[in-house]
């Protein structure tokens, strides 16, 4: 597991903490909207991440990984919907919003967000992974 993974396992694990929190509390209270409404950057930065860095190198590295590109299209359309929806919802919704329809759709995000983190990290972080081992060797043998 590389440094950079390991963080955004890390990060991951602080989302689902901040998601657990506003679930426990609701999005129909103040505090669990402010819960996740505070977090709202940390979420959109974390996800930014892994759009810029685990995304991009492995479209990178579909020419040298078959394998990888049919994992990688299967999943695009999948990825960029959940991107999509989850900045949609915080354009949508604000912290001052005790709706029902906050709460509908904020059902709707956990699940978005929790399928993505499991995708994240039992397909794509691990790919990143073996990527960075070989161009990490392939340095070395060219040294």
């Amino acid at each position: 597991m590389s440094d950079f993974t390991d963080e955004l396992r890390h990060e991951n694990y602080e989302i689902i903490q901040i998601l657990a929190k506003a679930k426990q509390h609701g999005m129909r209270t103040l505090q669990g909207r402010r819960i996740l409404f505070d977090h709202m950057s940390t979420i959109l930065n974390h996800m930014k991440k892994e759009d810029e860095k685990i995304h991009e190198t492995l479209a990178k590295s579909t020419s040298y990984h078959p394998s990888l590109k049919q994992s990688l299209e299967m999943f695009k359309d999948e990825t960029e919907k959940t991107s999509m929806y989850i900045r949609g919802f915080f354009k949508k919704h604000k912290a001052n919003n005790a709706t029902k329809e906050l709460s509908d759709d904020f059902e709707v995000f956990l699940k978005v967000m929790t399928h993505r983190i499991e995708k994240e990290e039992n397909i794509f972080y691990a790919e990143y992974d073996e990527i960075e081992k070989e161009e990490e060797l392939l340095k070395k043998m060219m040294l």
